[in-house]
């Protein structure tokens, strides 16, 4: 984990990096804060978190005697204790305290507060440099506190560099005073958050008119698909069906082509058509001439020429003899004294 510690020197502002090794926070380096300097602004983005000493003269404190330890009850009184102790508005402190120790009956609280218009202007001045403080604390009120001195706050804390070093290490590890609370509190990471989201959220918007597009082109390209499909079929249904020329749906009039198809070879098969056309042919014993047979779901009727209205009933006693049904005959006189007959036999009876 690598943090950083800013302090204010005068006019200027210094950085000092630290890296934690097991429990301690050791110092690496420090820098000069400075506008438009790539390499220092590469350092800040890679800190874990960033502390702030804001400069002794902004800050004001008090050490109350309180009966009680609990910090959430301290911090309930706190405002009622600085109404009568400060000038202004309590409601416009930043405060925070720690309990520096204990005599005979009451707890040292001591109260670190500034206005919001001067952490304002401190925060701000940081975020020239990009900067945005998760802690704001000050390294001088810590060496006062930590020594169990809280009655040397009023005095001047002179510290050499090694001295400052030290106290933020020690900040760093066990922690103090911050001032960055309400809405001085730190919100870096709230708003890579946001901006995350709000970068899924433009990334989806994208991706969903992509695909819009991508979904209109095919439907586009699946309409002239299917224009194309259904003039092939209309081709092919003119190839395999010449005589009907009136296409509307091709695909439901080549199923019912096919109904048709396969109805007519269910008759014909039925119906044994071979078979009926040779016991037909034994059946005329050279009394007549077949000239037509044909055949369909409910007769087979066959038509011929015989020398004698005789020899025609012949025929048709031996087709009723050969396929046990009644014919129906009908005769008439054709030119050179012969007979034209009509035999019709129903389907569906005896050898048919």
């Amino acid at each position: 984990m690598v943090s950083g510690f800013v302090e204010k020197r005068e006019d200027r502002f210094l950085l000092s990096i630290f890296e934690k090794e097991q429990a301690a926070f050791v110092f690496r380096e420090s820098h000069e804060l400075k506008t438009d300097d790539a390499y220092l602004s590469g350092i800040i983005g890679k800190l874990d978190k960033i502390y702030f000493s804001m400069p002794l003269k902004h800050l004001h404190f008090r050490i109350l005697k309180l009966p009680f330890s609990d910090k959430q009850k301290i911090n309930d009184i706190i405002p009622l204790q600085l109404e009568g102790m400060t000038v202004g508005n309590v409601k416009d402190m930043i405060y925070d305290f720690v309990v520096t120790g204990k005599d005979e009956d009451n707890y040292s609280v001591a109260v670190v507060f500034t206005d919001r218009a001067s952490l304002r202007r401190q925060i701000d001045a940081l975020g020239v440099y990009g900067i945005k403080p998760e802690v704001v604390t000050n390294v001088d009120i810590y060496t006062v506190l930590s020594g169990g001195r809280p009655e040397e706050l009023a005095g001047v804390v002179e510290l050499t560099e090694k001295e400052v070093v030290d106290i933020m290490s020690g900040i760093l590890s066990d922690g103090f005073i911050d001032l960055a609370k309400g809405e001085f509190s730190y919100s870096g990471d709230i708003e890579r958050a946001k901006n995350y989201f709000r970068f899924s959220a433009a990334a989806l918007i994208v991706i969903y008119v992509l695909l819009s597009i991508h979904f209109l082109f095919e439907i586009r390209n699946l309409s002239a698909g299917q224009r194309d499909v259904k003039q092939a079929m209309n081709e092919l249904y003119k190839q395999l069906v010449p005589e009907d020329r009136k296409i509307i749906n091709p695909l439901y009039q080549l199923k019912s082509k096919r109904k048709e198809i396969n109805q007519r070879a269910k008759e014909l098969n039925d119906a044994r058509p071979l078979h009926v056309i040779r016991s037909i042919a034994e059946a005329w014993e050279n009394k007549g001439v077949a000239e037509s047979i044909s055949i369909d779901e409910n007769y087979i009727t066959v038509k011929g020429e015989a020398g004698s209205v005789s020899d025609a009933q012949d025929i048709a006693d031996s087709l009723r003899q050969r396929f046990g049904a009644a014919p129906v005959i009908e005769t008439e006189k054709t030119t050179g004294g012969k007979v034209g007959f009509t035999i019709q036999l129903k389907s569906g009876v005896k050898g048919l």
